[in-house]
């Protein structure tokens, strides 16, 4: 589906994550990276937010099968550790409220 702008879903989200990668290529980038997720995570509207973690929780299934080396290797792991939880503790996908 385009947007008004003409880009499609896949290229606005690829151009968020972008922006993402470059606020945390900096050593001790965490933190006020966080802060700024959250801030405006928290100003979005309820229903929003619920389809951020919904697509959140699809990255992370999808992220868990990725092939990795020793520099991703502890997130991949992660990933799969969420993965596993999710599966055995909430049966449920976060609804479209």
């Amino acid at each position: 589906m385009a947007l008004p702008d003409g880009k499609t879903q896949t290229e606005v989200a690829a151009d968020a994550i972008n922006k993402i990668m470059d606020a945390v290529n900096v050593m001790g980038s965490d933190d006020p990276v966080v802060q700024g997720i959250i801030e405006e995570l928290m100003v979005s509207h309820r229903t929003l937010q619920q389809n951020f973690w919904r697509v959140m929780m699809q990255v992370i299934k999808r992220y868990s099968e990725f092939s990795y080396d020793l520099r991703n290797q502890g997130a991949v792991e992660l990933c799969t550790y969420i993965k596993e939880q999710v599966a055995e503790n909430y049966k449920e996908n976060l609804p479209y409220v």
